[in-house]
């Protein structure tokens, strides 16, 4: 009797794959395919809310900063102030308008598995679009990177687009995910976290393009959403800048934070900061700028007084002008008149007290009686004798 001898072939689990293309494939269809801590429209409505009450925020600390200019008595810096109401009063409105446009919830709140093979087609087309398509060494972060890019004769730089791996796992399954990050950056001059006039702290603000970025995310088109934002990148919205193009080359004025040009900048001549036309003056007396902290008003309110051209009356201790101050005693003109007028009221109160006496040359006249009887003065020389 023969014997046969079945040997059972041992089954080994499966080797990871080798090709970081796959394994870049495979882990983002398992993050992909988590459950959402929420339905998905919630979150189209929870960030639309967001960008709401920013922009309502936004017109709320304008709206105080203007009050706070006029208590100082700052006419010109809360009417530059005022001017920032319409552009964030619009960016409002289409945002409330977006807002209202957006689906209502479903109760589905599962999220469909990206298939394999259409990951590993993104990642490709991704290669293709952008030329270069960079994974870090822990299956972190997808990146590409954009062209050099100019906006408005402003040269910014290029741009690597980051896909953050790590917020997808946090749940951020949507624009949040993404950061721009200026490869050769020339931030603006009144900020340096402001790489892009859309782009603050590598955050892209994506604005009408949050949703379409987050429906391309999530269906698994990375490559939709990632010519997406390299599209916002090209383009410039001068109703929502966090510094305008035109601003880009200034600084920033001292009091509002605004960015300026280098030329619509004054140096105030009291503290040695650069401020807008908006938070400083120009003094006529004394031909200089100044800004709104270093003037004070004069006693009278009719004039904004610069560290060199004013004074304090010795009396009332009240600001004036220095030009008008009394050189002897340092009084304002209403106090030194006051004064002249007391010294006048004093001088004719002491001529009225005072007694009147006699002058020297008469203290020895006999003094005249009208009651007196005239006595006729007789003639002492003899008189002639006359011959009969």
């Amino acid at each position: 009797m023969t014997t046969t001898s079945i040997h059972k072939k041992t089954v080994r689990p499966a080797k990871p794959p080798r090709n970081a293309e796959l394994r870049l494939a495979l882990r983002l269809q398992s993050l992909l395919s988590l459950p959402p801590a929420r339905p998905g429209p919630l979150d189209a409505i929870s960030d639309a809310l967001r960008q709401v009450r920013d922009d309502a925020r936004a017109l709320e600390g304008i709206w105080r900063r203007a009050i706070k200019a006029t208590d100082r008595g700052w006419p010109a810096a809360a009417t530059a102030v005022l001017h920032e109401i319409p552009a964030t009063a619009r960016r409002l409105y289409d945002r409330a308008a977006a807002l209202a446009r957006l689906p209502a919830p479903t109760a589905d709140d599962g999220r469909q598995i990206v298939p394999l093979p259409d990951l590993l087609a993104e990642l490709r087309a991704l290669r293709a679009e952008f030329g270069d398509l960079q994974v870090d060494s822990h299956l972190s972060v997808l990146s590409v990177e954009t062209d050099p890019i100019e906006l408005g004769g402003v040269y910014l730089g290029s741009f690597r687009v980051e896909l953050q791996l790590a917020l997808l796992r946090a749940g951020r399954v949507d624009a949040g995910a993404f950061r721009c990050v200026a490869t050769d950056p020339n931030p603006a001059a009144a900020s340096e976290s402001t790489t892009h006039p859309h782009v603050r702290d590598h955050e892209p603000c994506l604005g009408d393009a949050t949703v379409p970025v987050r429906a391309a995310i999530r269906s698994g088109r990375l490559t939709d959403a990632f010519l997406a934002i390299a599209a916002m990148l090209r383009t410039y919205n001068p109703h929502s800048p966090y510094v305008a193009l035109a601003d880009w080359s200034g600084r920033s004025c001292s009091d509002c934070g605004r960015g300026r040009a280098e030329d619509d900048l004054c140096h105030c001549g009291g503290c040695g900061e650069d401020f807008c036309d908006g938070c400083s003056s120009s003094r006529d007396a004394c031909d200089s700028s100044f800004c709104m902290g270093c003037l004070e008003r004069s006693k009278d309110r009719d004039q904004y007084l610069c560290p060199d051209c004013r004074g304090s009356c010795r009396q009332c201790e009240a600001i004036t002008a220095a030009a008008q101050l009394d050189e002897q005693d340092g009084l304002c003109p209403a106090c030194a008149a006051d004064s002249s007028d007391d010294d006048n009221d004093v001088e004719e109160q002491e001529l009225q007290e005072s007694p009147v006496h006699p002058s020297p040359e008469t203290d020895h006249e006999p003094a005249f009686c009208p009651t007196a009887p005239t006595i006729p003065q007789v003639d002492a020389t003899p008189a002639a004798t006359i011959a009969p």
